[in-house]
């Protein structure tokens, strides 16, 4: 076995990236980097007893594309390996962010053909250079320490880097040494892409200071990673201290930790909770504005959900006219009159005899800031309360025979962001019953004569005027 392919043997059994018998998938497409990686895997694939199938994406981007896939097909037949191509009708569209949908696109067709193929894992043939140049890129970016760990050699769904402890230049003197062909891409050359830029300009530059930087900067992501894996190890054992049975953070608890602990504790509990699919960065600015909105050191516990409402700035500020997020739970048992968070003022009365048309006028003049309830049903002798409204809470609005998100009512009545999360609304037990000035349930509805009526008036006189509603 010659030296490089030892080294690369080194790499795969340093991070146990296959197990024996496993199907590899070969990302290919013919440069240098991933003709070296189907030489090696070829000849190690039988020290783990293993079955090789190769993967080709042509982006369309290219004048050659379809020359560069078939001479792909030329190498891939000589080794008598089962072939794959995939080809995008996207991207030679145009448009933005050209380069990052391009690995998407690739990425996913890789998935495909894995799974195509039963291969449990995607060889790709990232080097050593290629983790210095997107350390380099993110840290310009401006990555926080998370970032620095670069390219990792091993992915969790199962895409791995048999090539990332050799630099590129060690590739092409393997390549010259046995004679062995490759495709030359322009597109590598072409500096409209920051990669592009960082390899052409950048790190020669810092390879007339240092010789070594581009192990140097690989150092730093390897480094990078173990302190990013000691950390994990920590959060989850200062995690256990901080969450309660439904997995909701303590706020106090939260509080009481060292600010620079806070923002990884909280992206490690939110951790594979993302909106709309797709995960969003978050700086520290970010984590210290969720503490900052989610309480004032109370005892109360946060939920992911109420967390990504607060970080997608749903959660209105505490100020005059609005109503802050959370609030401590208002309960009444009789009449009187109960102050509520955002200047609202409930008025509640308990009325005697009625007649269902007696009081219809004055509801329907009242719009929804007024609701009366049969007081008689016997469900109605669960507490009731006000508390503040919450992303994920439903109601069964009357006329509806199911429930619906208050997210999607808010929305339909045109109810303004800051004038959502945290305001009041009417419970009984865990049934939401109203949400004054916005929508009544089917619930406690009075019957056409009865004997006594809950009557809840709500006063936005002092809201409406702090907030221009």
């Amino acid at each position: 076995m010659n030296v490089f392919f030892q080294s690369v043997f080194a790499t795969i059994q340093k991070y146990q990236m296959f197990k024996g018998g496993e199907r590899v998938l070969v990302a290919f497409s013919g440069g240098p980097d991933s003709t070296a990686l189907l030489h090696a895997l070829y000849a190690l694939a039988p020290e783990w007893e293993g079955q090789l199938v190769v993967a080709h994406f042509n982006h369309g981007l290219r004048a050659d594309a379809d020359r560069v896939e078939a001479l792909c097909r030329r190498v891939v037949d000589d080794f008598g390996l089962p072939f794959i191509a995939g080809r995008s009708s996207t991207l030679q569209l145009g448009g933005s962010n050209l380069e990052a949908r391009a690995r998407s696109e690739r990425y996913r067709f890789l998935q495909l053909a894995a799974q195509q193929a039963a291969c449990a894992k995607i060889a790709t043939a990232h080097t050593m250079t290629d983790q210095a140049e997107t350390v380099l890129l993110r840290l310009v970016r401006g990555t926080g320490v998370s970032g620095l760990k670069g390219i990792l050699p091993v992915r969790r769904d199962g895409v791995v880097r048999p090539l990332i402890e050799r630099t590129r230049q060690e590739v092409l003197g393997f390549l010259r040494q046995h004679q062995i062909g490759f495709d030359d891409d322009e597109m590598n050359r072409d500096r409209r892409f920051a990669r592009n830029r960082i390899r052409s300009e950048v790190l020669p530059l810092l390879e007339r200071l240092n010789p070594q930087v581009v192990a140097s900067l690989a150092r730093l992501a390897s480094l990078a990673r173990r302190h990013d894996s000691a950390l994990h190890a920590l959060l989850e054992e200062k995690m256990r201290t901080l969450l309660d049975a439904e997995g909701r953070i303590c706020i106090r608890a939260l509080r009481a930790t060292p600010t620079p602990l806070r923002g990884a504790l909280l992206r490690a509990w939110l951790g594979e909770v993302h909106e709309s699919g797709k995960q969003k960065a978050r700086t520290l600015c970010h984590w210290d504005a969720l503490v900052a909105h989610a309480g004032r050191g109370d005892d109360r516990f946060l939920s992911r959900e109420e967390a990504w409402a607060l970080l997608r700035g749903q959660a209105p500020k505490e100020r005059a006219g609005h109503f802050p997020y959370e609030w401590t739970s208002v309960p009444f048992a009789g009449p009187g009159r109960l102050a509520l968070p955002g200047g609202l003022t409930a008025e509640v009365e308990v009325v005697g005899a009625f007649q269902r048309s007696q009081l219809r006028h004055r509801l329907a003049c009242a719009r929804e800031w007024i609701a009366a309830f049969d007081a008689e049903n016997p469900a109605a002798a669960t507490a009731w309360r006000f508390r503040p409204a919450r992303p994920g809470d439903r109601i069964e609005p009357i006329g509806m025979a199911q429930s619906k998100k208050l997210q999607d009512i808010f929305v339909d009545r045109k109810v303004p962001r800051s004038l959502r999360w945290g305001r009041p609304v009417l419970v009984c037990g865990d049934t939401l019953l109203w949400v004054p000035g916005v929508v009544r349930s089917r619930h406690f509805l009075l019957p056409e004569r009865g004997t006594q009526c809950l009557w809840i008036e709500v006063s936005p006189r002092r809201f409406a005027a702090e907030s221009g509603v």
